[in-house]
């Protein structure tokens, strides 16, 4: 009994040991840290606690505006809900396609499953490219592909062209599930990125349901190429709103130097970057 007592006692202190080193671990303010880093981060965040630690650049998308940052991640949930809704969308048409094709409804299914092998393999082709060059200029441009797209989706008149506008649409409407969790990882610290990462995931998720849902109205009162036009309209939207977001890529290593990803002539004017321009913020960091 004596040693079960003493077992427990040495335990309880084990937990009272690391819970006063855990304690002094939060408490601890990072050595490297300037005061003018400090009084910034007070300003610009009220603690120091944060992981990953900003710089002290206001152009640091984890110094941005909560409504900006806030705007970029319901903008690229309203891009991944696009990728799952396209994809659904097309299937209370399957009827009227089959008729207007000649094709049985297996085949005509084969729209959608293709579609979903895209989508499955296009993301990792899209991520290291956003990742080098940035996701900005990715995302608007695939919002305005799939919009041409999906204008030239309402008039094929064979099952072949349909599927060849299906396979690029979702190609290049991937670039949203690709880069959701990497704009939340450039916008969002530690603590807030569950919560962030559940606006694209949900949103994606109900794309799927969500398609199949408006779009049976749209077929019952305007047809099948009004499916289309209306998936034209969603990115042109999508499209406008991206020319109006900032880019989230920026580097920082472990001795919080930031890395501004760069790009000379046309490539800058579109919006590329590249990591090859390094500067540092405060070389006391």
């Amino acid at each position: 009994m004596s040693s079960e007592k003493a077992r427990s006692l040495s335990t309880a202190e084990d937990f009272e040991k690391l819970s006063v080193e855990h304690a002094e671990l939060v408490d601890e303010e990072p050595q490297s840290l300037t005061a003018e880093h400090h009084d910034f981060l007070m300003k610009r965040h009220g603690s120091i606690q944060l992981h990953p630690l900003p710089s002290t650049d206001p152009l640091d998308p984890l110094n941005w505006p909560n409504w900006k940052k806030n705007y970029e991640i319901i903008l690229i949930a309203f891009h991944a809900f696009g990728c799952a809704f396209m994809q659904a969308g097309i299937s209370p048409a399957y009827e009227a396609m089959s008729e207007e094709y000649g094709k049985s409804m297996t085949e005509i299914s084969y729209l959608t499953s293709a579609q979903i092998c895209v989508a499955g393999i296009a993301p990792f082709l899209w991520v290291p490219i956003m990742n080098a060059y940035g996701r900005n200029v990715f995302l608007a441009f695939s919002a305005l592909a799939c919009c041409v797209l999906n204008i030239g989706g309402g008039f094929c008149s064979t099952y072949g062209q349909q599927m060849a506008c299906r396979i690029l649409v979702c190609f290049f409407a991937s670039t949203g599930a690709a880069a959701g969790s990497s704009v939340v990882a450039d916008l969002a610290f530690s603590h807030e990125r569950g919560k962030k990462n559940g606006w694209w995931s949900l949103a994606l998720i109900m794309g799927t349901p969500g398609g199949p849902f408006f779009m049976g109205f749209v077929q019952y009162h305007v047809g099948t190429m009004w499916i289309y036009f209306t998936f034209a309209i969603m990115n042109f939207i999508q499209f406008i709103l991206w020319l109006l977001a900032d880019e989230t890529v920026y580097i920082r290593n472990h001795n919080n130097h930031a890395i501004q990803p760069s790009a000379k002539g046309i490539m800058k004017w579109f919006g590329f970057y590249s990591r090859t321009q390094t500067f540092t913020l405060d070389n006391t960091f």
